[in-house]
């Protein structure tokens, strides 16, 4: 499932990038261009009416600069937009080349590649077993010992249950990250798409409130792309950090965090004796890589809270789940 999300995210991350090149924008622009020339006729109409009724609201001073400014604007605000876009969309692609940084692959390749990888629960998890044996070794199993003493049975449990919680949560996470990227595509689509009718709405009061609403939507959605791709990035190198430096030391104590302590304390020589004489693998080991896991999946959704946070369609939806 992680796999599948990776390679969708990738996808519609590239159909992000090249919005305002979609021929559907192209073609939906021109007409509502069009529409909004026409508007600007009807508009200098109104405005004549006005004056002649010395209705101030719409009078000849507080609506002829915007209509004049609106009329210029106008033809060049996909121009603007499309500025906009490629700023955010740079930002995106700056997260998306740090997954690749050998140039190897795509920005967008590389990205579906890591992100797959990193979720791999073989990875995530322990690295070593209650005795301290390698869980990678092929000639040793890691269930091995579970019913013998505490220490064992509790590192089997937590084999079976763990990873299979983070990966369950991951994929909650990376579905609605992928949902409202989709959504954001077809979003901003539309909106610019209206682009030149916003601009026409500016002219006068009683519709301003809509081009305000316009720039709004527009602005809250080209940004949720990169700040996405910012905790995706803080994610994966969470989990990159805690593989690269595992240290399976039975001296420390949460060695993969830098936090050491005597193991031949009085305390720690207790909470030995209490599991089994597991106690340095224990804290080094499975608990170090337990808060590894809870950080990744933190910053997994620190993106859906800011989403939610920024009023992002279908973020409220994901965390409820």
């Amino acid at each position: 499932a992680v796999g599948i999300l990776a390679w969708l995210i990738s996808i519609v991350l590239q159909l992000n990038t090249h919005i305002v090149q979609s021929n559907i924008v192209t073609s939906g622009f021109s007409v509502t261009l069009a529409l909004a020339n026409l508007g600007f006729v009807l508009a200098i109409i109104v405005i004549a009416i006005m004056t002649i009724l010395r209705y101030e609201t719409y009078a000849l001073k507080q609506t002829l600069w915007k209509l004049v400014a609106a009329a210029i604007l106008v033809n060049f605000s996909l121009v603007i937009g499309a500025a906009i876009l490629n700023f955010a969309d740079t930002l995106t692609l700056y997260f998306l080349n740090a997954f690749n940084p050998g140039g190897s692959l795509s920005a967008f390749d590389a990205f579906s590649t890591s992100l797959a990888g990193a979720f791999a629960p073989q990875r995530v998890f322990l690295n070593l077993n209650a005795q301290g044996q390698s869980i990678t070794d092929t000639n040793f199993d890691a269930f091995a010992g579970a019913g013998t003493s505490f220490a064992p049975t509790l590192v089997a449990l937590m084999n079976l249950f763990f990873p299979t919680l983070f990966l369950i949560v991951s994929v909650i996470a990376l579905a609605g990250l992928f949902i409202m990227l989709l959504i954001r595509y077809v979003y901003l689509g539309i909106l610019l798409i209206l682009m030149p009718l916003a601009w026409l709405l500016w002219i006068f009061p009683a519709t301003s409130s809509q081009w305000q609403k316009w720039w709004t939507n527009f602005i809250k959605w080209t940004i949720f792309a990169p700040v996405v791709m910012f905790f995706l990035y803080l994610a994966l190198m969470t989990l990159g950090g805690a593989n690269a430096n595992q240290v399976n030391d039975p001296n420390t104590f949460f060695s993969g965090l830098g936090i050491t302590q005597n193991v031949n304390s009085p305390s720690a020589g207790f909470v030995s004796t209490s599991l089994g004489g597991s106690a340095p693998t224990f804290g080094s080991t499975i608990l170090g890589s337990l808060l590894q896991m809870i950080m990744m999946v933190a910053m997994l959704f620190a993106g859906l809270f800011m989403a939610n946070s920024m009023g992002i369609m279908f973020a409220d939806t994901v965390l409820k789940g």
